[in-house]
């Protein structure tokens, strides 16, 4: 009977340890996969300086996250944030799916910039829907040889808020930025439980697509048509370039 409890009180170390051993990684993991693998899925500059983790309650704080624009645009970046909270059911750090119970983000900027037919975002949404599998993955593929397809971790967020979100609407053909409007807050819920967890990119793009929705919503194009008045001649190019991204922005010029 000793030998029992002793042999499971052995089993349930190695399990703690373990744990431990996850949690400890978590942040360099986080920051590692933003640095590394981010930019081979978007397209474009994404940076994270800093991740630090919580052991008692495998909270992670993320600072200084920074995702570029595509090539093209003139803004530097797409979206940048100070700093987030996330925090993470510690109990699935060891399985295939990680669930993260909520992501806070506090007061990020995005930069949404008009170029021509398209935008900023609309761009780096298109990258994610044909980001394919990272290069790096690739090196020991063997030519004439069929590589057995590994699937990395994958996720599911059940909250993730963002607050404060200072929206800058930007257009070259004027010089840079046009006008600044804030939205309160940003909630989405359970990103990738039909699928059963979702990988990075899926995750970026259903994120994305949502606060897409929210900088071209009539709230936030109407705040910006207020601020554009009494600009005058100085929109003409605008104008024209506003209107040809369609149907969301058509009603934002009328006189």
């Amino acid at each position: 009977m000793k030998k029992w409890l002793i042999s499971l009180l052995c089993v349930l170390l190695l399990v703690v340890i373990a744990l431990l051993v996850v949690i400890f990684n978590l942040g360099p993991i986080v920051k590692t996969a933003v640095n590394t693998y981010g930019p081979d899925i978007t397209k474009t500059e994404m940076r994270l300086d800093k991740a630090d983790v919580s052991v008692f309650n495998a909270q992670v704080r993320l600072e200084n996250f920074v995702m570029g624009n595509p090539k093209g645009f003139s803004s530097p970046n797409a979206i940048t944030v100070g700093s987030m909270l996330v925090d993470v059911d510690e109990s699935t750090l060891t399985k295939d799916t990680i669930v993260i119970d909520r992501i806070e983000v506090l007061q990020p900027e995005i930069t949404y910039e008009i170029k021509g037919t398209t935008d900023n975002f609309r761009s780096i949404i298109d990258n994610l829907k044909k980001s394919k599998k990272p290069e790096s993955t690739r090196k020991n593929d063997k030519p004439g040889k069929k590589s057995e397809k590994k699937d990395g971790k994958k996720i599911v967020i059940r909250d993730l808020i963002l607050k404060d979100v200072k929206v800058k609407t930007a257009a070259a053909v004027v010089g840079g930025d046009i006008a600044t409007t804030t939205i309160s807050e940003v909630h989405l819920k359970n990103i990738g439980e039909k699928q059963n967890g979702v990988d990075m990119a899926q995750a970026l793009l259903i994120v994305l697509n949502e606060l897409y929705g929210q900088v071209i919503s009539p709230d936030v194009l109407k705040a910006l048509k207020s601020q554009l008045k009494g600009l005058d001649g100085e929109l003409d190019g605008i104008t024209k370039e506003m209107k040809s991204l369609g149907g969301q922005l058509k009603d934002l010029f009328d006189k």
